[in-house]
């Protein structure tokens, strides 16, 4: 239940004299906020199964989410190296209800076997995703006590399990592998058995009694209640920006929270940054401690060529870039990879395609960028990269020193 002031009913409300019918009786629709509530009890059963992963020599007992509702095959990244198991990398972005996006820049594509408990029948599944966390929710079942209460489950053969979370997820890519070979029904809203090639699963509604022990007891999310709207956003902003202007310039700067990837940044710019030949040099701000690059150099080689094709219909655009590219070696910024050089290897790759920039206030004056915007898989170098905090200080935060003593004091580098 919510306070009814934290609503705004009229668009709930109807005049009398203004209803209409038909096509002309709809009305302009305002974005909602979907929020998700929590239950400490659940009434349904998900398609958990346990099962047996096959990799490189070795075999890992877990269990599986059968997800129709999903168009991937995913499993958790740290079952690779249990499985003794690489893959190839391949960047993801996981997309699913209200729009909502997920990254996985560490992805990998791989194909494994797999089996269930009771059965040594193997199936091969030839594209599975990695993914950081599944993150889904625990379960637990006590076949004995619905064998008590569904008469329809009592020759079932199927095990309980006790607060298990599945780290891996079947979609519809494989089917079939939780197609019904049999099934097993009871009554209305009473949970239903299916036989599959990976074991029998009991899933469904489970009504949740005083008597049933805790065994029921399952963490997630299952309700949307879409209660705020643009009311309430206008209400909490209107209130924030009144004590923002309240203590303008009075109360002291707090040093604000840094976000998990504002502190890792931080952290790496401190331990990186060095002084070498009377200069600072630091290092690239990682994401991720174990990133693996796509192959960029088909896309950067496709760049080059598009690039010198303008240059050929363009002399002067290419003899201005000869000229910067000369400058650049000369300065010490770029320099030009020997044989040598180019054969050996190296922990991470990325080749950089470069395009050139005119402004029109300043004829004459060319830019070069090196695009780490460039996609490659739906992945960038920028998109493995951390940007950090801002380390600048605000130019109201100066002015605001003004005010704390008699003179002022100013500095420029």
């Amino acid at each position: 239940m919510h306070h009814e002031m934290l609503h705004d009913d009229s668009r709930y409300q109807q005049k009398e004299n203004s209803r209409t019918t038909g096509p002309q009786a709809r009305t302009e629709s305002s974005p909602e906020t979907c929020n998700t509530h929590v239950s400490n009890v659940s009434k349904v059963l998900f398609r958990y199964v346990p099962v047996i992963l096959h990799g490189r020599g070795r075999s890992v007992l877990t269990f599986a989410f059968l997800d129709d509702g999903s168009s991937a095959t995913l499993m958790e990244h740290s079952l690779l190296k249990e499985l003794n198991l690489e893959g190839k990398p391949y960047p993801l972005c996981l997309g699913w209800t209200a729009d909502q996006q997920r990254q996985e820049l560490n992805s990998r594509m791989l194909a494994l076997e797999i089996s269930g408990v009771h059965d040594t029948s193997k199936y091969w599944i030839p594209k599975v995703h990695t993914v950081e966390n599944l993150a889904l929710p625990r379960q637990s079942i006590a076949m004995e006590e619905l064998k008590g209460k569904y008469h329809h489950l009592r020759d079932l053969p199927a095990d309980s399990y006790r607060d298990v979370r599945p780290r891996m997820l079947i979609g519809m890519d494989n089917c079939h592998l939780g197609h019904a070979l049999d099934s097993k029904e009871g009554g209305n809203f009473e949970p239903i058995a299916t036989e599959t090639r990976l074991g029998w699963i009991v899933f469904g509604p489970c009504s949740a009694t005083s008597q049933l022990p805790m065994e029921f007891t399952a963490h997630h999310s299952f309700h949307l209640c879409p209660c705020c709207d643009r009311n309430d956003a206008e209400m909490h902003n209107t209130v924030k920006s009144y004590f923002s202007l309240d203590s303008l310039g009075i109360m002291s700067s707090v040093k604000p929270l840094l976000s998990r990837d504002d502190e890792r940044a931080e952290h790496l710019l401190k331990s990186l940054t060095h002084v070498k030949e009377n200069r600072y040099e630091t290092g690239l701000l990682w994401r991720y401690d174990d990133v693996r690059l796509p192959d960029s150099k088909t896309m950067a080689m496709r760049r080059l060529v598009c690039l010198e094709k303008r240059m050929q219909r363009d002399p002067e655009l290419a003899e201005i870039l000869k000229q910067k590219i000369q400058d650049y070696e000369r300065s010490g910024y770029i320099e030009k990879l020997t044989e040598s050089r180019l054969a050996e290897k190296f922990e991470r790759v990325w080749y950089l395609p470069i395009f050139p920039v005119v402004n029109p206030n300043k004829p004459g004056k060319l830019r070069i960028v090196w695009d780490a915007a460039a996609k490659v898989s739906g992945a960038s170098l920028n998109s493995f990269l951390l940007s950090g905090p801002d380390q600048l200080t605000s130019l109201p935060s100066v002015l605001h020193r003004f005010r704390e003593f008699k003179i002022a004091i100013t500095g420029d580098i």
